[in-house]
């Protein structure tokens, strides 16, 4: 059973350096923890983090963020992000960030992440689970953390349910469909009281959770 998920597209715009339009022919899934644990640092929280000043002073970019509600996609599958570390990773990859803040419901955020993953790998034809890979796999970073910490979720926990979303999926793209994409720079309809306040985690969070190459 294909758990059912929305995916957002709103896209980073091609005017910020974080998307150059180098074109990617993904072979793997690189998969991530957000690293903040504030309350209130969800999806569309991290959708307004890439679109805005402090991404681009760091250049960290990345194609979905998942979390219990709902995914954003910020970047197309086929063009390259900058999330993984090293070039390998960001000139090989899509890049799935998964979060974890507080308010997180972590099952329904975890069972989110898998049909995300299954929706990448039927729509680029990727061979699962070879293609599943794990942040610290292209360096030394220790990411994903939840998963590499095991104590909610081990990593081969996650990669069970992927395959589960993966069989269900089969062969074709049969996923809830995504939402029809937001004309680019038209910013989001995210802006909590505290936005302020989430975005500065989000960027702290970012400053031993990526380098660009």
């Amino acid at each position: 059973m294909i758990v059912p998920l929305q995916i957002k597209r709103d896209f980073i715009p091609t005017t910020l350096p974080t998307r150059p339009g180098t074109k990617l022919s993904a072979s793997y899934i690189t998969v991530h923890n957000t690293d903040n644990e504030a309350k209130g640092a969800g999806a569309a929280a991290h959708n307004a983090y890439v679109r805005g000043p402090d991404a681009v002073t760091r250049m960290v970019s990345w194609h979905y963020t998942v979390d219990d509600k709902l995914a954003y996609q910020h970047l197309p599958d086929d063009e390259v992000g900058y999330h993984a570390s090293t070039k390998a990773g960001n000139t090989q990859s899509i890049g799935i960030e998964i979060c974890m803040n507080s308010d997180m419901d972590v099952t329904k955020g975890y069972a989110n992440a898998a049909v995300l993953v299954a929706h990448c790998v039927a729509g680029q034809k990727l061979k699962f689970p070879n293609c599943m890979k794990q942040h610290k796999d292209w360096n030394s970073k220790y990411c994903p953390r939840v998963l590499l910490d095991g104590a909610k979720l081990t990593w081969r926990d996650f990669i069970k349910l992927c395959e589960e979303q993966v069989e269900a999926v089969g062969e074709s793209v049969a996923v809830p469909a995504a939402l029809p994409m937001r004309a680019e720079g038209d910013g989001n309809d995210w802006n909590p009281e505290n936005a302020a306040e989430i975005l500065r985690s989000i960027d702290d969070s970012m400053s031993h959770h990526h380098d660009s190459e």
